[in-house]
């Protein structure tokens, strides 16, 4: 937790740029840990290369970007993650877009659950309808 503080309060240009490359680091783990794939500008690609500017920042949006940081360090969701490469670009630290896009087998896994709610819609009508048309013809 002490570590997770520091990160937050650490927003010096030099600092943020070190916590930075290490939040690159931890994200790039955490991708590869949830079979997660990382898209620049549409491209997947790797995040080490982009390269950061944190010269024209104010100390404000350096607060936020450490914010954002330490709320990555702390959360570790995908979520999360993209905020912060969100806000990186919006303050102009980075000048492309990145985002993290779930893994092929969660892709694939939500697909499936899509038809498969269709399906299960369809089935309940057609069960609706049958009970509909039988009524109370055998009860005769």
């Amino acid at each position: 937790m002490e570590l997770q503080e520091t990160i937050r309060m650490q927003f010096k240009q030099n600092e943020l740029e070190h916590n930075y490359y290490e939040m690159v680091k931890t994200i790039t783990e955490i991708v590869k840990n949830n079979d997660w794939s990382i898209s620049i500008d549409g491209e997947e690609t790797d995040i080490i290369y982009l390269k950061p500017d944190f010269y024209n920042l104010s100390k404000n949006a350096r607060k936020n970007l450490a914010k954002r940081m330490y709320y990555v360090d702390k959360k570790k969701t995908r979520k999360v993650i993209n905020t912060f490469f969100l806000v990186a670009k919006r303050l102009g630290v980075i000048d492309k877009k990145v985002y993290i896009a779930l893994g092929k087998k969660e892709r694939e896994i939500q697909r499936k659950r899509k038809i498969w709610t269709i399906m299960r819609d369809k089935a309940e009508q057609a069960l609706n309808e049958y009970k509909k048309e039988k009524g109370d013809f055998y009860k005769k």
